[in-house]
Parts: structure tokens; C-alpha cells; sequence
């Protein structure tokens, strides 16, 4: 008989294999009467007893070996379980005998199979033991029963939740499995969401955002090579206007302007115009010093060095503050050195708003590039079109005598003579030749010979030619009118052009690609697609990556947006959620949490301010609350707390002074303590103080204070 007694255990060991001794053995804690009795996985594989293990049992426990050539590797996972068969292999009959022995063993396979149950059911679903549901009754009690259909295809793509009344398990269609629609909501709408649970679909409506304000135009800089025309993106949304930074050092001249228009040096650091009106200057006096008093007299002076049949180069004059006060002129002539001064020759380009005597000023100059050598003469263009023919001359007299041959000459130079009497027959590649007229031969009916194009061209290789149609008529074509394109026409109207690197309709918004009744199959694009809306559903999956702006969503608050799914990082304006961390990309950027109406902020865990550490120097504390507002100082000499940097109407800041000796405390008077009285502080080593302060926008106010605690 098993006479033994079986512990309170679970019929379960696992083991991570490590890099060495992967054979085993691998210990057991629980009883089991054979070898037969467990059940050995690696990973997910079940195992064979002897094929690939052997068994070891002792009192209460046990080890399995693993046999040569059947180690796990190293990270495998071996896992050991109770198996026992359950079953009843005693039989007790009326008037039989029942035995100790028997009852022992029939006792022990009961508590083996009721902790091989356990075991079981601590690894399926279950509810909590404080649930409120019963398994009698109905609605919030009874059965809840896994939801399954008998026709396993029926449950593809179905995800299990609770129904409209949160007692019962209902399969519902996975979301995205239907795909997602998108649609348009105009400026000032609300943006909307939805799902239908029957097919797994996401709808959403966007709204469209408002156009924001035209900024102010900006001074035109010197003209430089035009680029090519890339297709125009849609237009985004206009961002609130950020902070105005403070102001940058001047990268131009610091100059200062003068009224006067008189050729003289307009003093030091001063520039002057020629005419009063700046369209019409002329000629630009420059002082040979500016603002700071440096020289700049060879600098001015070298504005006319390079040769240049258009502009020497170009100077633009800006109002220091008023970006929109401008005036732009190029160096057209000579520059002269004067007394004190130089004089700039300049034909005026561009300008905006007006200067007024002692004005700041900005003297900005860049150089043109030197001409290049004249380029080599292009090729010869083609013949134009024959002339008209003239009108017949008078027929001259008639001739005599008589013709015995005559010579013909193809193309490639081969002559040929045709004696009196003989034939010539014209044979051609796609062209049929046939005797249209045969009659007289005379001037006024002479013989007509007639080539026809074959419909059916098999050996041309290449139709070139300057200007060349092809096509039904000159309605519909495709037309060689324009060098290096070609423009394909359909109802008298240019629909396509082809160039090179891009193909364009021909004209704006006038060609479908596809139509509702004929789509194109697939569409492979390596670069951007931009459009002014989708239309229709944007269904299937996204083959790689999809970032960037593109998977930016926009426009009104998208209040009914329930599920982004998964997301390794989230961007929203200036604020970045990364798995825990929540922070601001702006630079000195706030966070701002704000409850609407008489909603609180809760927040269902521990919420902390780091302390951190802050020391004296040269007897003084320098305090940045901004980076610890929750700061502690070990003193380390006598000091005093400056006043602290950063500080922003309404904030908290808690201080911990540890004495580490006896030192002394002082305090800058921005610190307000009750009673205008600084605190005596306990100054004894191996104490504690403890201080907190708000800032009302002009003193930190000490609202609470511990004192003389011993130091932990």
C-alpha cells in the first residue's frame, strides 16, 4: 500500500536551462507513486518517458535525467507535471472486505488527482473572489459561458467581450478587420468616430482646418538660379504663433541713416541716398566706419570687383526692428573713394516703407558671380518649309530630236540608264504603286503614277521629326510640338504631357487616373503621394513603415478617437508619450494638466517630487527650483540661501537642511517668514530642519516649518 502522507503542494516545477549541465537532473517537490505518473515538456514539445528521460523518486520528491543526445538547449524551458491517470482501480463490494491498504491508496490517488486539478485551474480564466456573481439566477448572476460556434470558420477574426449589458461573453469582429473610411468635415464641425462591431470597420470624419492669417512679406533677396517646379502640397493647418525670441546679434553692418542727400560723408557710421525718393536713387554715400567704429572703407570699396554684365552684386538696407522697411539695390557702376567717405554706384531693385534721419540700420552685401565664357554655338536649326511655287513660265518652242536612254539615281547614289525601249518597275517596303492615269502622257494629262502607305507597317524602325502628329485627326493626337515632350490630345484638348522625369496633365484638375466603373491594379510610388482627399474606403495592410508627418492626424479635437493601438512613441504638438515618460520637445516648454469645469485631476498612485541634492559654496546656496523644487543640503560650512533662480508665480518648493556640524543658517530676504522674523535655525549637528515656501510672483513665503528632527 502507498502508506504515505501527501503535503500541501503544487504539482508543477519549471526550470530555465542554463549553460551547462542542460542533462539535468531537474528536482521535483511533490509525491508520485511511479515514473508513468508525470508529464515532462521542453517548451512546447511533451516528452517520452525512457525514449527521452529517466525518473529518480525518493520520499516526497524526485528528479528527471535527461538521456544522451536529449539535452535541452541553453534558455529552453523544462517543465514537470503531475500526470496521474484518474481513475478507480479499487472495487468494494456488499459484504467484502475493506482494507486499510486499500483505503490508504485510494485516499492518496483522490488528494493526486484533486492537486492535479488545482494545478489545472490555476492556469485557465477565472474571476476574481470578490466578484459579485453567482452561478445561480440570471443577468448579473449565472453561468458565463465562452462563447463559440459549432462552424470553426465563423469564428475567424473574432475577438471575445462582454455584450451591451456587461453579463454575457458575445464574439464580435476584430477591429480594422472590416478597414478604415475616412471623410471630410468642414471648418467649425466636430470630428467623428465610429465602429461597426458586425464587420469590424472604423469610419472617421475629419475636420478640415481653417486657413490661418498671410504673414508679412519679407525683403527680396538677390535673384538666384530657378529650380525646377515641384507639384504643390496640400495646405496644413497654421500653427499658434509661438513667443518672440530675443533678439540676435546683427550678422550685417551696423549702420546708422542719414537724411541728407548731398554728396558728402554723412558722417561717421552714417549712410546716406542721393535722392530723397528711394526708387530714384542713384548713388549710396557710405561713411568709412560703422556704428562701432570699425573700418570698412576696403570692404565698401570692394563691391565692384567682380565683372558682371547684369549687377556687380546686390546691397540690401534693413531698419533695425522693422524687417518691413527695406531697400535693395544693385551695384550697376563704379565704386569712387572719397574724403571720409565712398560713393556706390546702385540702380534700385526693390523696396517697402520709409527711413527717418538717425534711423538704425542693417547694410547687407552679396557678390554676383563673374560672367562665364560665351558657350559654344548651338546646332543648326532645322530647314524651313518650301516656298511657294511660282506661277508657269511661257512654254518656250518645241524642241527637236530625239532621246535613245535617260538615267535614274537612288537614294544612296546608284545610277542607273534606261535605254529606249526598256522598263522600270518601282518596288517599295510597305508602299503599293499602281498606274492611276495612262492616257496621252501630255504635259496638260500626263501619266499619273500613284504610291499608297500600306496600313500595315512591319519594317519601320523610327519615325523622327521636328514637330511630328500622329493620331485619328488634329482633334485627337499625340502631338511632337514642343521640344523634348511629348502632349497626347483627346477632344481637342491637351489631357497629358509627358517630359522628362514627369508626366502632368495638361492643365490643372482636368484628368482622372481610373474612373468608378475601370480602376488600375496595383500602384508602386517611391517617394510621396499627395492628394486634397481620399475618398472611398483605405482598406488592406501597410507593407514597412509608416511615419512622419503622413500619420498625423489633424483638425479639431478627435474626441470620439477611443484606440491608437500599440505605439512605440506618440507625438501630439510639442508633447512626446515614450512607454512611461511623458515630456516636452519645445525648449523651456511647459505641461499643462487642466481638469474642465469643476473636474479634478486624480491620480490613483503615489505622486512624487525627486529629492535632490543641493550644496553650498563659498558660504552661499545657489538654489534652481525649477530642477529641485524638492531639495535637501547637507551643510558643510556656515551659509546662506541666495535667493533661487527660476522661480514662477504659485509654486512649492521643500527644503531639508541636515546638519553635519554646527553651522550657522542665513537667509536672502526674498524668503518671508512669519513675522518678518527669520527662524533660529537648531544649527546642531546630526539635526534636522525642514522648511516650506510658496512664491507669490514677488517673495517665497514660508508656509510650514519643522524643526530640530532627528537626522535620518
Amino acid at each position: 500500500m502507498a502508506d504515505f502522507t501527501i503535503t500541501d503542494v503544487h504539482r508543477k516545477k519549471q526550470y530555465t536551462v542554463g549553460s551547462s549541465s542542460q542533462q539535468g537532473p531537474y528536482a521535483f517537490t511533490f509525491r508520485v507513486n511511479s515514473g508513468s505518473d508525470l508529464a515532462v515538456y521542453v517548451n512546447s514539445t511533451l516528452k517520452t518517458l525512457t525514449t527521452h528521460y529517466t525518473v529518480s523518486l525518493s520520499s516526497g520528491s524526485g528528479s528527471i535525467t535527461f538521456a544522451s543526445g536529449q539535452y535541452p538547449s541553453e534558455d529552453d524551458i523544462v517543465t514537470i507535471l503531475s500526470a496521474d491517470t484518474i481513475q478507480r482501480t479499487t472495487a468494494y463490494s456488499t459484504g467484502g472486505s475493506m482494507t486499510a491498504s486499500s483505503l490508504e491508496t485510494e485516499l492518496d490517488d483522490q488528494v493526486i488527482f484533486d492537486q492535479q486539478m488545482s494545478e489545472n485551474i490555476s492556469r485557465s480564466i477565472q474571476l476574481s473572489p470578490y466578484t459579485k456573481r453567482t452561478t445561480s439566477s440570471t443577468g448579473t448572476s449565472g453561468e458565463l459561458f465562452w462563447p463559440y460556434d459549432n462552424t470553426a470558420s465563423n469564428n475567424a477574426n473574432k475577438i471575445v467581450a462582454y455584450d451591451s449589458n456587461g453579463t454575457a461573453l458575445e464574439s464580435i469582429a476584430k477591429p480594422g478587420a472590416g478597414g478604415v473610411t475616412t471623410s471630410t468635415v468642414g471648418v467649425g464641425g466636430s470630428a467623428t468616430a465610429s465602429y461597426n462591431s458586425s464587420t469590424g470597420a472604423f469610419a472617421f470624419g475629419i475636420v478640415t482646418g481653417a486657413t490661418g492669417a498671410t504673414g508679412s512679406t519679407g525683403p527680396t533677396g538677390p535673384s538666384g538660379p530657378t529650380g525646377p517646379t515641384g507639384s504643390t502640397g496640400p495646405t496644413g493647418p497654421t500653427g499658434p504663433t509661438g513667443p518672440t525670441g530675443s533678439s540676435g546679434t546683427n550678422s550685417q553692418l551696423s549702420m546708422t541713416w542719414n537724411s541728407s542727400t548731398s554728396d558728402a560723408d554723412p558722417g561717421a557710421g552714417k549712410i546716406a541716398f542721393n535722392h530723397g525718393t528711394v526708387s530714384s536713387v542713384s548713388v549710396l554715400y557710405v561713411d568709412d566706419a560703422d556704428d562701432a567704429g570699425a573700418d570698412i572703407s576696403a570692404f565698401v570699396q570692394s563691391w565692384d570687383d567682380n565683372s558682371n554684365s547684369t549687377a556687380r552684386g546686390h546691397v540690401t538696407i534693413t531698419k533695425e526692428g522693422t524687417a518691413s522697411t527695406y531697400a535693395t539695390f544693385k551695384i550697376s557702376g563704379a565704386v569712387t573713394d572719397a574724403s571720409g567717405y565712398t560713393k556706390v554706384a546702385v540702380t534700385h531693385v526693390v523696396s517697402n516703407g520709409s527711413f527717418s534721419n538717425t534711423d538704425g540700420i542693417g547694410v547687407h552685401f552679396s557678390q554676383s558671380g563673374t560672367d562665364g565664357a560665351t558657350g559654344p554655338t548651338g546646332p543648326t536649326g532645322p530647314t524651313g518649309p518650301t516656298g511657294p511655287t511660282g506661277s508657269t513660265g511661257p512654254t518656250g518652242p518645241a524642241g527637236s530630236g530625239s532621246m535613245t536612254n535617260f538615267v535614274l539615281e537612288d537614294d544612296d547614289g546608284t545610277e542607273v540608264t534606261i535605254a529606249d525601249g526598256k522598263e522600270v518597275k518601282f518596288i517599295g517596303s510597305g508602299i503599293t504603286t499602281n498606274w492611276t492615269d495612262t492616257d496621252n502622257g501630255t504635259d496638260g494629262d500626263p501619266y499619273d503614277l500613284t504610291f499608297t502607305v500600306d496600313a500595315s507597317q512591319t519594317g519601320i524602325t523610327s519615325l523622327l521629326a521636328t514637330d511630328i502628329k500622329i493620331g485619328e485627326d488634329n482633334e485627337t493626337k499625340i502631338d511632337f510640338e514642343t521640344a523634348d515632350t511629348i502632349n497626347f490630345y483627346a477632344g481637342n484638348e491637351k489631357q497629358l504631357i509627358l517630359t522628362d522625369g514627369a508626366l502632368t496633365p495638361g492643365a490643372n484638375n482636368i484628368l482622372d487616373l481610373g474612373s468608378n466603373s475601370v480602376e488600375f491594379k496595383d500602384a508602386y510610388f517611391d517617394g510621396t503621394v499627395t492628394a486634397d482627399a481620399f475618398a472611398g474606403p483605405l482598406t488592406g495592410n501597410v507593407t514597412g513603415n509608416a511615419s512622419g508627418t503622413a500619420a498625423t492626424v489633424t483638425g479639431a479635437a478627435q474626441s470620439n478617437i477611443t484606440s491608437l493601438g500599440t505605439l512605440t512613441t506618440l507625438s501630439v504638438d510639442n508633447i512626446t508619450v515614450n512607454g512611461n515618460d511623458i515630456s516636452s520637445t519645445d525648449t523651456n516648454g511647459n505641461i499643462t494638466l487642466t481638469a474642465n469645469g469643476t473636474g479634478k485631476i486624480q491620480f490613483n498612485d503615489l505622486a512624487y517630487i525627486p529629492q535632490q541634492a543641493i550644496t553650498s559654496s563659498s558660504n552661499a546656496v545657489a538654489w534652481d527650483v525649477q530642477a529641485k523644487p524638492n531639495a535637501y543640503h547637507q551643510t558643510s560650512e556656515n551659509t546662506t540661501f541666495s535667493a533661487p533662480s527660476n522661480a514662477v508665480e504659485g509654486a512649492f518648493i521643500c527644503l531639508e537642511i541636515n546638519y553635519n556640524g554646527s553651522h550657522t543658517i542665513g537667509w536672502n530676504t526674498v524668503f518671508e517668514f512669519p513675522a518678518s522674523t527669520e527662524p533660529t535655525e537648531t544649527a546642531t549637528d546630526g539635526k534636522t530642519d525642514i522648511h516650506v515656501f510658496r512664491y507669490n510672483g514677488a517673495v517665497w513665503q514660508e508656509i510650514g516649518r519643522s524643526m530640530n528632527l532627528s537626522e535620518s
